[in-house]
């Protein structure tokens, strides 16, 4: 069925960086987000946002267990550019985008550099935009698919065409 329970799985890619343009790497228990059908739903999630609420070429990390997200991050250029010694952005050149998914933490690593490692059962401060609270990470354990998409943001006015 294409789904697989834990494991490193690993793209290289060109962020596509047009306005209003969200690209993303990620892996799902299911093609239905959560409802009262599929109340149980894993997801781990690179998501490169060009607008909506964080500034272009920012790096969205999240994964769902339960579906209940915990673990979000916005990560900006300015921070993964220190973390990578680089001044490029995602959109600039093709890059390694790596999650290492284990039974007991999951790691979202760009570059061979680790952006994000959540261990199960520990609490941490998540959120971004102004928001934070503790959570307790719990790693995703339902075989998923992964997943690469693009689709235009409707909450920004911009509107990539499909270019």
């Amino acid at each position: 069925d294409g789904k697989f329970l834990y494991g490193m799985y690993q793209i290289e890619g060109k962020i596509a960086d047009a306005p209003g343009v969200v690209s993303s790497y990620y892996t799902r228990s299911s093609d239905v987000y959560p409802n009262s059908i599929v109340p149980d739903f894993s997801e781990i999630d690179w998501e490169f946002c060009n607008g909506n609420q964080c500034e272009p070429d920012t790096i969205w990390l999240n994964s769902l267990t339960k579906a209940q997200s915990c673990g979000e991050r916005k990560v900006t250029p300015s921070e993964y550019q220190k973390l990578l010694g680089s001044s490029g952005r995602t959109g600039d050149s093709w890059t390694t985008y790596t999650l290492n998914w284990q039974p007991d933490f999951v790691a979202w690593v760009l570059n061979g550099t680790t952006l994000q490692k959540h261990w199960d059962g520990v609490e941490y401060t998540v959120g971004s935009s102004g928001y934070s609270t503790q959570k307790t990470y719990h790693s995703p354990d339902l075989a998923s698919m992964q997943v690469i998409s693009v689709w235009t943001d409707p909450n920004t006015s911009g509107n990539f065409g499909g270019n």
